[in-house]
């Protein structure tokens, strides 16, 4: 007797920490906190249904599952058929369309490009909002073969790259734009870009002083000694967290502040980097423990969820299945 009282507690207390954690788990990720939620909501109704229940509902599957493959056996043929006719007919169609179709003549223009820099600044103290400045170096005898060049875009749009330095050897594009962050959890906040602003295409636009402007795709071509930095300034101390598909991370402390700094072999993928809120920051050793722990791929966190809410219940409830 005093052995399964033991057992009752003890699962009423794993719980009960269950809890706990979804509420604590919510704080650094939302996505965490409803994995969990999702793995209680599972087992939870399991308080309100007997052994009855789960006998008559396995019944109901097994002659649903008895029903489909009859089926299945009765009309396999005539699916196979039909199917294999609208894929024909469908392959007719793309046949003939690009038969018909005349292809269009690409004016998009390849670029090597030799060294990217990103910055981020966050523009107020809440971190909700930050500016980046993009530049990209362009070796300046390539655009001496784009002359002449019949361009898709007559006008410097929004989203180009405008020349703001050159010398006889190298060109430097830059653009500035803003970008609010997005929750991740009560206080945790993340920054995701895609890198040099391209359009709905996927291609960015460099717009020299003298009205030639070039569009290429973001995948540009790349030097072999190509540098791609991306560096977030004047961050509070202690609240950069972790940054995505990051080389050489490094951070440097003044008067309260951090620089950080790392490289990327890609601009291709998405920058993404994740930062604790004012005045939490200074708590970051205390949510370390919880930020590792969000980081479990979600899959697990709802399986454990359901198991330790069904021992719960079963506790409780003293269901045997």
């Amino acid at each position: 007797m005093l052995k399964k009282f033991f057992f009752k507690w003890l699962a009423f207390l794993f719980f009960i920490f269950e809890i706990l954690l979804l509420i604590l788990l919510s704080l650094v990720s939302y996505e965490a906190s409803l994995a969990l939620l999702l793995g209680i909501s599972l087992a939870l109704p399991l308080m309100f249904f007997n052994k009855s229940f789960f006998i008559l509902q396995i019944k109901k599957i097994k002659i649903k599952i008895k029903k489909i493959i009859f089926l299945l056996k009765k009309y396999i043929k005539k699916l196979v058929s039909a199917f294999l006719f609208f894929n024909l007919i469908i392959l007719l169609l793309f046949i003939y369309n690009r038969s018909i179709i005349p292809r269009p003549v690409n004016r998009i223009v390849s670029i090597r490009v030799d060294n990217i820099d990103i910055s981020f600044e966050p523009l107020n103290e809440n971190l909700t909002e930050f500016q980046i400045i993009e530049k990209i170096g362009v070796e300046k005898n390539q655009f001496e073969s784009f002359r002449g060049i019949e361009s898709s875009t007559n006008l410097a749009t929004p989203k180009a790259l405008k020349e703001v330095y050159s010398d006889k050897k190298i060109i430097i594009f830059k653009s500035n734009r803003n970008i609010k962050s997005v929750k991740r959890g009560f206080l945790l906040n993340e920054i995701s870009v895609i890198p040099l602003n391209p359009d709905l295409d996927g291609y960015i636009t460099l717009y020299l002083k003298d009205g030639l402007h070039i569009k290429g795709p973001t995948g540009l071509g790349y030097s072999e000694k190509i540098i791609i930095i991306i560096e977030v300034e004047n961050l509070p101390k202690g609240s950069f967290y972790e940054a995505k598909y990051v080389n050489n991370l490094e951070k440097y402390k003044y008067l309260g502040f951090e620089k950080v700094r790392w490289s990327v072999s890609s601009i291709e993928k998405e920058i993404r980097f994740a930062y604790i809120l004012q005045p939490f920051n200074y708590l970051h050793w205390a949510l370390q423990p919880l930020l590792k722990l969000s980081s479990i791929p979600l899959e697990i966190i709802t399986l454990l969820g359901a198991i330790v809410t069904f021992i719960f219940v079963f506790k409780l409830k003293k269901i045997a299945i």
